[in-house]
C-alpha cells in the first residue's frame, strides 16, 4: 500500500507535490482613448505638480528616489480610476 502512495505522489496525482506557480500576468489597467485631462480635469501644468509631489513624498517617507517618469506611471492610473469613479 506504501509503495501505490509513493507512486501516486510521484507521478502528480495526489497533491503532495505542488506544480509550479504560474508566471505573472502583464495587466492594463485603465487604458482608454480618452483625453487623460478630460477625465481628470487637471491641466498638464497641473498633473506635472502631481507627480512631482507624489516623487517628494516618496523621496521623504520611504527614502526611494523616483524619476518623474516613475512617479507619473503609478500617480496617472490612480487618477483616472479616481476620476472615472473607479472604474
Amino acid at each position: 500500500m506504501a509503495m501505490l502512495a509513493a507512486t501516486a505522489i510521484a507521478a502528480g496525482v495526489f497533491p503532495g507535490r505542488r506544480r509550479r506557480r504560474a508566471a505573472n500576468k502583464l495587466r492594463n489597467g485603465c487604458e482608454s482613448t480618452e483625453d487623460v485631462c478630460l477625465s481628470v480635469r487637471l491641466t498638464d501644468v497641473q498633473m506635472r505638480e502631481v507627480f512631482d509631489e507624489f516623487c517628494d513624498w516618496r523621496r521623504r517617507e520611504e527614502g526611494v528616489k523616483t524619476d518623474v517618469a516613475g512617479g507619473e506611471q503609478r500617480v496617472r492610473p490612480l487618477l483616472m480610476y479616481l476620476a472615472r469613479g473607479g472604474y
